[in-house]
C-alpha cells in the first residue's frame, strides 16, 4: 500500500475515533496539527510520512483518552499501524513520538526532562512544535 493511501486511512481512523470529542482534542485540533506538521516538515526536512502519521495519531495515544495509561494508547496506535503493513521501523518511530509527545510525557519521574532519542529526532520535534499541547520543544535540528 502506498504512503498516501496509508495517510488517508489514518485520517479516517482518527476522525472516527475522535468523533464527538469535546475536550478540544477533536478532529479539528488534529487537522490543524497535521497541517502545521506538514508545513514544518517540508521546510525543515525529516520523514514526512512519519511526521504525518505521528501528527494524526498523537492524541490516540494520549493518556486522557486511555484511562491515564499512555502505553495503552501506544498499543492502539501500534495495532492500527501494524494492520496497514507499515514497515516496523516507521511503526516504532511513530509510536515513540506519540508516546512522548505530550507535555506530561516529556518528564521523567524525578521531574527532569526526558532526553530525545536519536530514534525520534526531527520528526518528534516537528510533531511537538505543531501541537499547542505538545510543549516539549527540544530542537534537534
Amino acid at each position: 500500500m502506498d504512503n498516501k493511501k496509508i495517510v488517508r486511512l489514518t485520517e479516517a481512523y482518527v476522525k472516527n475515533a475522535l468523533n464527538g470529542e469535546g475536550s478540544g482534542h477533536d478532529w479539528w485540533h488534529i487537522f490543524r496539527v497535521w497541517n502545521t506538521a506538514q508545513s514544518i516538515s517540508k521546510q525543515e526536512g525529516g520523514n514526512l510520512f512519519v511526521v504525518e502519521l505521528a501528527a494524526l495519531l498523537h492524541d490516540i495515544a494520549d493518556r486522557k483518552f486511555n484511562e491515564g495509561n499512555v502505553q495503552k494508547g501506544v498499543e492502539k496506535v501500534k495495532a492500527f499501524l501494524t494492520s496497514l503493513s507499515i514497515e516496523k521501523s516507521d511503526v516504532d518511530r511513530v509510536c515513540e513520538i506519540v508516546k512522548t509527545c505530550s507535555y506530561s510525557s516529556s518528564f521523567l519521574e524525578d521531574g527532569t526532562r526526558r532526553a530525545m532519542s536519536t530514534l525520534e529526532g526531527k520528526e518528534k520535534y516537528i510533531t511537538q512544535t505543531s501541537s499547542p499541547h505538545c510543549t516539549n520543544l527540544l530542537k534537534v535540528i
